[in-house]
């Protein structure tokens, strides 16, 4: 679990780091928030030569964080500076070991539950196998 304390007042360019998970894989991942108090759409997309609305009160979110910790893409916003202010996260986490062994756990019971179904699967087939020969003798008789 993680929470995060921001500090009292908005500052622009504010970084907030964590770890999720992917919802199908159990893959982790790195998150990068960079807080915008205002931030002229030019300064932001300085390689796009596109115009856009300026970034105001928003953090924006990105994934696949270079090794050197700088941003990778940017993949959305989360409007308003107290959206990560005091919240308790069950489903991030602050160290990617952390994230890992929440992952390892998540595999672990999903493989478990994975061999339960296949060994129901296995049973029943066996239980038609047996039925399947039983008919095969009675039609040789």
């Amino acid at each position: 679990m993680m929470k995060i304390a921001l500090p009292a007042r908005p500052v622009d360019r504010y970084e907030v780091r964590f770890w999720e998970l992917s919802g199908y894989d159990y893959a982790v991942r790195e998150r990068l928030y960079v807080y915008h108090v205002h931030t002229k759409w030019e300064d932001f997309a300085e390689r796009v030569h596109d115009r856009g609305a300026p970034i105001i009160d928003d953090w924006m979110c990105y994934e696949s964080v270079r090794t050197d910790g700088s941003a990778g893409n940017c993949v959305g916003r989360i409007p308003g500076w107290a959206a990560f202010d005091g919240k308790e996260w069950t489903d991030r986490w602050s160290t990617r070991r952390e994230a890992l062994e929440a992952s390892l756990q998540l595999v672990g019971r999903k493989i478990y539950s994975l061999e339960s179904e296949l060994r129901y699967y296995q049973n029943a087939q066996l239980g038609m196998n047996k039925e399947i020969l039983e008919i095969r003798l009675k039609e040789k008789s």
